[in-house]
Protein backbone atom coordinates (compact mmCIF):
# COMPACT_ATOMS: atom_id res chain seq x y z
CA UNK A 1 0.00 0.00 0.00
CA UNK A 2 1.53 3.23 -0.94
CA UNK A 3 2.05 5.78 1.66
CA UNK A 4 -0.52 8.27 0.44
CA UNK A 5 -3.35 5.24 0.84
CA UNK A 6 -1.49 4.67 4.06
CA UNK A 7 -2.15 8.30 5.08
CA UNK A 8 -5.75 8.16 3.95
CA UNK A 9 -7.01 4.89 5.41
CA UNK A 10 -5.54 6.31 9.27
CA UNK A 11 -7.01 9.45 8.27
CA UNK A 12 -10.50 7.81 7.83
CA UNK A 13 -9.69 5.07 10.65
CA UNK A 14 -8.83 7.73 13.02
CA UNK A 15 -12.27 9.89 12.08
CA UNK A 16 -14.57 6.84 12.55
CA UNK A 17 -12.59 5.77 16.21
CA UNK A 18 -13.06 9.32 16.92
CA UNK A 19 -17.08 9.54 16.06
CA UNK A 20 -17.33 6.45 17.65
CA UNK A 21 -15.71 7.79 20.84
CA UNK A 22 -18.18 10.93 20.34
CA UNK A 23 -21.11 8.44 20.40
CA UNK A 24 -19.80 6.90 23.25
CA UNK A 25 -19.50 9.78 25.53
CA UNK A 26 -23.17 11.68 24.15
CA UNK A 27 -25.17 8.20 25.15
CA UNK A 28 -23.24 8.29 28.66
CA UNK A 29 -24.45 11.66 29.32
CA UNK A 30 -23.19 14.84 30.14
CA UNK A 31 -19.93 14.54 32.31
CA UNK A 32 -18.91 16.24 35.31
CA UNK A 33 -17.25 19.57 34.67
CA UNK A 34 -14.53 21.00 36.38
CA UNK A 35 -15.67 23.62 39.40
CA UNK A 36 -12.91 26.09 37.91
CA UNK A 37 -14.75 26.72 34.59
CA UNK A 38 -18.13 28.14 33.04
CA UNK A 39 -21.05 26.16 31.44
CA UNK A 40 -20.74 25.66 27.95
CA UNK A 41 -23.06 26.06 24.74
CA UNK A 42 -23.52 23.28 22.82
CA UNK A 43 -24.68 25.41 19.96
CA UNK A 44 -21.05 26.69 20.01
CA UNK A 45 -19.19 23.19 19.27
CA UNK A 46 -16.61 23.09 16.84
CA UNK A 47 -16.11 19.88 14.62
CA UNK A 48 -12.77 21.06 13.29
CA UNK A 49 -11.39 19.80 9.75
CA UNK A 50 -12.39 15.91 9.74
CA UNK A 51 -10.04 16.15 5.84
CA UNK A 52 -13.02 14.39 4.32
CA UNK A 53 -16.91 15.71 3.42
CA UNK A 54 -20.16 13.41 5.41
CA UNK A 55 -21.79 10.74 2.95
CA UNK A 56 -25.43 10.18 2.71
CA UNK A 57 -25.63 6.12 2.53
CA UNK A 58 -29.71 6.36 2.95
CA UNK A 59 -31.77 4.03 1.11
CA UNK A 60 -33.00 -0.15 2.04
CA UNK A 61 -30.76 -3.12 0.97
CA UNK A 62 -31.34 -6.54 1.02
CA UNK A 63 -27.89 -8.63 1.03
CA UNK A 64 -26.15 -10.94 2.91
CA UNK A 65 -24.83 -10.04 6.89
CA UNK A 66 -22.05 -11.40 8.49
CA UNK A 67 -20.78 -10.59 11.65
CA UNK A 68 -17.92 -11.07 14.16
CA UNK A 69 -16.99 -10.07 17.14
CA UNK A 70 -19.12 -8.11 20.21
CA UNK A 71 -22.24 -10.34 18.44
CA UNK A 72 -22.09 -12.91 15.35
CA UNK A 73 -24.94 -13.03 13.16
CA UNK A 74 -24.82 -14.12 9.58
CA UNK A 75 -27.65 -14.91 7.27
CA UNK A 76 -29.61 -12.88 4.75
CA UNK A 77 -30.51 -8.96 5.89
CA UNK A 78 -32.15 -6.01 5.27
CA UNK A 79 -30.10 -2.68 6.03
CA UNK A 80 -32.02 0.36 6.25
CA UNK A 81 -30.50 3.83 6.56
CA UNK A 82 -32.01 7.19 6.76
CA UNK A 83 -29.69 9.87 7.60
CA UNK A 84 -27.64 8.95 10.16
CA UNK A 85 -29.85 6.26 11.70
CA UNK A 86 -29.84 2.47 10.70
CA UNK A 87 -31.76 -0.36 11.59
CA UNK A 88 -30.52 -4.19 10.41
CA UNK A 89 -32.89 -6.93 10.28
CA UNK A 90 -31.10 -10.76 10.25
CA UNK A 91 -33.49 -13.45 10.55
CA UNK A 92 -35.48 -12.93 13.70
CA UNK A 93 -33.12 -10.28 15.51
CA UNK A 94 -33.10 -6.53 14.86
CA UNK A 95 -30.56 -4.23 15.93
CA UNK A 96 -30.33 0.20 15.25
CA UNK A 97 -27.95 2.45 15.93
CA UNK A 98 -26.37 5.45 13.99
CA UNK A 99 -23.92 5.66 11.28
CA UNK A 100 -21.60 8.13 10.29
CA UNK A 101 -19.58 7.63 7.04
CA UNK A 102 -17.14 10.23 5.69
CA UNK A 103 -15.86 10.25 1.60
CA UNK A 104 -11.99 11.22 1.85
CA UNK A 105 -10.35 11.32 -1.94
CA UNK A 106 -12.66 8.76 -3.38
CA UNK A 107 -12.96 6.13 0.20
CA UNK A 108 -15.86 6.31 2.20
CA UNK A 109 -15.10 5.15 5.77
CA UNK A 110 -18.32 4.22 8.20
CA UNK A 111 -18.74 3.73 11.68
CA UNK A 112 -21.91 1.71 12.67
CA UNK A 113 -22.86 2.17 16.21
CA UNK A 114 -24.62 -0.75 17.65
CA UNK A 115 -26.75 1.31 20.65
CA UNK A 116 -28.76 -2.18 21.76
CA UNK A 117 -26.28 -4.25 21.68
CA UNK A 118 -23.20 -4.42 24.25
CA UNK A 119 -19.17 -5.93 23.66
CA UNK A 120 -19.43 -8.62 26.52
CA UNK A 121 -15.92 -8.16 27.67
CA UNK A 122 -15.59 -4.93 27.46
CA UNK A 123 -19.04 -3.45 28.64
CA UNK A 124 -19.11 -1.19 26.10
CA UNK A 125 -21.31 -0.63 22.77
CA UNK A 126 -20.70 -2.39 20.21
CA UNK A 127 -18.99 -0.48 16.98
CA UNK A 128 -18.20 -1.53 13.57
CA UNK A 129 -15.45 0.10 11.26
CA UNK A 130 -16.40 -0.06 7.73
CA UNK A 131 -15.11 0.83 4.13
CA UNK A 132 -18.27 1.69 2.33
CA UNK A 133 -19.19 1.53 -1.11
CA UNK A 134 -22.52 2.85 -2.63
CA UNK A 135 -23.17 2.12 -6.16
CA UNK A 136 -26.66 3.21 -7.42
CA UNK A 137 -28.90 0.69 -5.16
CA UNK A 138 -26.05 -1.35 -4.34
CA UNK A 139 -23.96 -1.01 -1.06
CA UNK A 140 -21.24 -3.40 0.17
CA UNK A 141 -19.78 -2.79 3.73
CA UNK A 142 -16.37 -4.37 4.42
CA UNK A 143 -14.29 -4.88 7.77
CA UNK A 144 -11.43 -2.10 7.92
CA UNK A 145 -8.31 -4.20 9.08
CA UNK A 146 -7.75 -4.52 12.95
CA UNK A 147 -11.29 -4.12 13.73
CA UNK A 148 -12.01 -6.08 16.60
CA UNK A 149 -16.14 -6.11 15.74
CA UNK A 150 -15.96 -7.27 12.09
CA UNK A 151 -19.00 -7.01 9.64
CA UNK A 152 -19.66 -7.73 5.93
CA UNK A 153 -22.69 -6.58 3.80
CA UNK A 154 -23.13 -7.11 0.27
CA UNK A 155 -25.98 -6.38 -2.32
CA UNK A 156 -26.44 -9.18 -4.74
CA UNK A 157 -25.72 -7.47 -8.21
CA UNK A 158 -27.98 -8.06 -10.99
CA UNK A 159 -26.97 -10.49 -12.98
CA UNK A 160 -28.47 -10.40 -16.69
CA UNK A 161 -27.74 -12.35 -19.59
CA UNK A 162 -26.31 -10.28 -22.08
CA UNK A 163 -27.47 -11.76 -26.10
CA UNK A 164 -25.76 -11.43 -28.69
CA UNK A 165 -26.80 -10.17 -32.08
CA UNK A 166 -27.66 -12.95 -34.43
CA UNK A 167 -26.60 -12.78 -38.02
CA UNK A 168 -28.95 -13.17 -40.12
CA UNK A 169 -29.21 -15.78 -42.42
CA UNK A 170 -27.65 -16.04 -45.79
CA UNK A 171 -30.07 -15.23 -48.08
CA UNK A 172 -29.88 -18.06 -51.18
CA UNK A 173 -31.42 -16.93 -54.84
CA UNK A 174 -31.49 -18.58 -58.08
CA UNK A 175 -30.80 -16.72 -61.36
CA UNK A 176 -32.20 -17.38 -64.71
CA UNK A 177 -29.25 -19.83 -66.04
CA UNK A 178 -29.76 -22.17 -62.81
CA UNK A 179 -26.65 -20.83 -60.76
CA UNK A 180 -27.26 -20.58 -56.60
CA UNK A 181 -25.83 -17.07 -55.45
CA UNK A 182 -25.53 -16.24 -52.19
CA UNK A 183 -26.11 -12.70 -50.89
CA UNK A 184 -24.72 -11.90 -47.44
CA UNK A 185 -25.75 -9.43 -45.06
CA UNK A 186 -23.57 -7.68 -42.95
CA UNK A 187 -24.00 -8.06 -39.32
CA UNK A 188 -25.38 -4.78 -37.37
CA UNK A 189 -22.80 -3.26 -35.07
Amino acid sequence: MSNNRSLRFFVVLLFAAAASASLVLADVGALGQNANSSTTDDTTQSTGDVSGEQTDLSGTYTGMVTMTGGHDMTGQGTLTITGNTFTLAVDTMTHSGRIYAVTTRGYTGAALYFSDMQDPTTKTPVVANVRARKSGDRLTLTPVPGASTRLTFGTAARRGTRRRARRPAADTTMDANMNMSTNTATPPR
